[in-house]
């Protein structure tokens, strides 16, 4: 998917993976993300990084955790 103009395209990314995956596939496709060269601290037009945002959600433990093993900040 690309990013819709002013969003960085590694944060859009980040974000649907993150909506449409289950964690443990979330987590193996942190390691691809991170391969490709993209930035897991990534922000979003408010400067905020996803780790940020999933740490706010009820059900974002497995997430957030899957981030901080891959070096979210």
């Amino acid at each position: 998917f690309e990013a819709p103009e002013g969003i960085n395209p590694d944060f859009h990314i980040l974000e649907k993976a993150y909506r449409g995956m289950k964690a443990e596939n979330f987590d193996t496709f942190l390691g691809f993300f991170q391969e490709a060269g993209h930035d897991i601290n990534a922000t979003n037009l408010n400067g905020k990084t996803l780790l940020s945002i999933a740490s706010g959600h009820r059900h974002g433990d497995d997430y957030v955790n899957a981030l901080k093993r891959h070096g979210a900040a």
